[in-house]
């Protein structure tokens, strides 16, 4: 079954997001032309991912990835009897495939067509953020927009694509000021950074609300978090900086680290990168080292610490989602909250499914979406804003 340059290339720029409008429509038509073409597609994306360590797309080098499929695929279908019996076995699974969809699951093609235009229009990030003040104000935070407010004596200011920086006229950790807390909230399908007053700088993951002062006063620096957050914090050992997140607690001077405390999970992660964190949960603590994580169960009221790998847990901050042999039903939530949908699994048994690979953000639900089918054997079919899932065995 022959593949040339420009459709291989095409194809390529559909699995990395980068595809123009023709490219995809010259795959989506390739695909339909035959169950052969479709099956085909399918064993070169198997063949590809497993070439490239999971798809890590931004480091794939097309030209010799494309080699070493191209000679797999030959390999694959010389170890068959005759080509034509590999074209009959691809099509009859094929045909089998689309009858047991058919049976399950029956829209036409319109509409199949109508949903993944809608899927593919949908990326996380995007969302509004609201900055709520100390007066109950609120005023929305999109991606492009400049201001600046004046907050007692301290300027507030967003600058395009850099987020809010809070800047005092003068040393804010004074005991004479009065405490004014603002409030960030970042909702699904969204992400925010910030600058606090002392320099702290903090990303702020999807669905996740930070509550701070606009100056910090007296002998720490204090912050309350609910869902995720990565903190870069500015040192300064007279003042200890705390974050709370229900009953959790951590004391830091100067360090980075990362903060999992979303009201809707009973676990509680603390991820340290650099420095040094002192964890404070219930009536237990400890101390944390690079590379540690503390892990709260609020069911349990235990706490508990482990050495883990930081990369695939901070990830989100650097654009990336990357996953390590994580089952699927971990993996929906994630996606759930930077893409504002819901997941509903029709099959029990398809949430134990490990996943492991490292994707942009930037992407598509519709590319997310196809990547899992490809690489963990479900399929998905869109209702409203809701993702079923399900397996075809």
């Amino acid at each position: 079954m022959e593949i040339n340059d420009h459709l291989y290339q095409s194809i390529l720029e559909s699995w990395s997001g980068k595809a123009t409008p023709e490219q995809r429509e010259l795959v989506a038509k390739w695909r339909q032309a035959s169950p052969g073409h479709e099956a085909c597609y399918r064993e070169l994306f198997h063949l590809y991912y497993q070439v490239n360590g999971a798809g890590k797309y931004d480091k794939i080098d097309a030209e010799a990835a494309k080699s070493q499929v191209m000679r797999q695929l030959s390999r694959k279908r010389k170890s068959a009897r005759s080509r034509r019996m590999l074209f009959t076995w691809i099509t009859s699974a094929a045909a089998c495939l689309l009858v047991a969809l058919t049976l399950l699951y029956t829209w036409s093609g319109e509409e199949k067509e109508n949903m993944q235009l809608e899927v593919a229009q949908v990326v996380g990030g995007q969302a509004d953020v609201t900055l709520v003040l100390g007066n109950g104000q609120e005023v929305s935070l999109t991606r492009d927009s400049s201001f600046e407010l004046k907050v007692g004596n301290v300027n507030v200011q967003q600058h395009s694509g850099d987020g809010l920086r809070y800047v005092g006229d003068k040393d804010s950790l004074s005991d004479n000021v009065p405490v004014e807390y603002n409030t960030i909230r970042v909702p699904r399908g969204g992400e925010y950074v910030l600058t606090l007053s002392d320099g702290t700088k903090v990303w702020l993951n999807s669905a996740t609300d930070l509550r701070f002062p606009v100056r910090f006063t007296g002998k720490t620096r204090e912050v309350e978090i609910i869902g995720e957050g990565y903190f870069d914090v500015a040192k300064d050992a007279r003042h200890p900086f705390i974050v709370r997140s229900g009953e959790m607690r951590l004391q830091v001077l100067g360090t980075s680290f990362n903060v999992k405390a979303y009201a809707d999970e009973t676990i509680k992660a603390v991820t340290l990168v650099t420095g040094k964190v002192q964890v404070k949960a219930g009536q237990e603590e400890e101390v944390l080292l690079p590379g540690w994580q503390s892990i709260w169960d609020e069911r349990e009221h235990q706490l508990d610490k482990c050495q883990v790998n930081v990369e695939p847990i901070i990830s989100w901050r650097m654009g990336m989602f990357d996953f390590a042999e994580m089952p699927l039903e971990e993996l929906v939530v994630q996606l759930s909250r930077w893409y504002d949908v819901d997941f509903f699994f029709v099959n029990q048994n398809i949430k134990k499914i490990r996943f492991t690979g490292a994707i942009k953000r930037s992407n598509s639900l519709k590319f997310m979406l196809d990547f899992l089918e490809m690489t963990s054997g479900v399929r998905y079919e869109i209702k409203g804003k809701t993702v079923c899932l399900y397996s075809v065995k």
